[in-house]
């Protein structure tokens, strides 16, 4: 489990996947005095850069208990009061009640649908009125729209070293990969629109932001 919680902040200075695309991909600012939810946020690593920048926002990183037990030992002082953590299994019933955000960092591309649908509807009892879901995950562009090496990073993954033809044996499309190791998958646009009607009728895709440079794109749902 500490392998694991390192690795995924290790994970957060792979170029592409910091979080100054996150701190500057959404207008934070514009929330004003907000609470915002950082469901399976591990450390809090998001949470606290977040913090940093933007003073009116207050954070609430939910995790599984020997996470958060960990994570509280690791978090800036300084930030005390406005991250705090909180022990919560995301198939369960959402405790925080009408928060203004609701994020996840690719967390549901690691579910099948079945799960991702059971982990939205678990947020809907405590969502209010313009509450929104922010994931960062990857939101596939149509095939063949996208220069070479942006379509080989959505769409391929390499064992060794990149080879120089997308036909080599030893690559592995990545859906197959996601599907092979957590029966899992990426999604387009469609794929999500989809998954959010599928947990609830009132939740609506607001819209995807996709960033220069950025790995991964920020997917937003609203509440009604």
């Amino acid at each position: 489990m500490n392998r694991f919680k390192d690795a995924m902040s290790f994970l957060q200075t792979f170029p592409g996947l910091e979080n100054s695309y996150l701190l500057t991909g959404f207008d934070w600012a514009s929330l004003g005095e907000a609470t915002v939810v950082d469901v399976g946020g591990s450390l809090g690593i998001v949470s606290c850069d977040i913090a940093k920048r933007f003073p009116d926002l207050r954070f609430i990183v939910q995790d599984l208990p020997k996470v958060i037990e960990h994570a509280k030992t690791k978090f800036p002082a300084e930030l005390a009061g406005r991250v705090t953590f909180m022990a919560h299994d995301f198939f369960t019933e959402q405790p925080v009640k009408n928060a203004d955000i609701y994020y996840f960092l690719w967390i549901l591309h690691d579910w099948s649908d079945k799960y991702c649908i059971k982990i939205l509807k678990a947020l809907v009892p405590a969502m209010k009125p313009g509450a929104r879901i922010l994931l960062s995950e990857r939101c596939l562009e149509p095939p063949c729209t996208l220069p070479l090496r942006q379509e080989r990073w959505n769409r391929y993954v390499w064992h060794d070293q990149p080879p120089p033809s997308i036909t080599r044996s030893c690559w592995l499309i990545v859906p197959i990969v996601m599907m092979a190791t957590s029966n899992s998958q990426e999604r387009d646009q469609e794929d999500w629109e989809e998954l959010f009607q599928a947990a609830d009728v009132n939740l609506k895709l607001e819209g995807v932001r996709r960033m220069n440079g950025a790995k991964l794109d920020l997917i937003i749902a609203r509440w009604k």
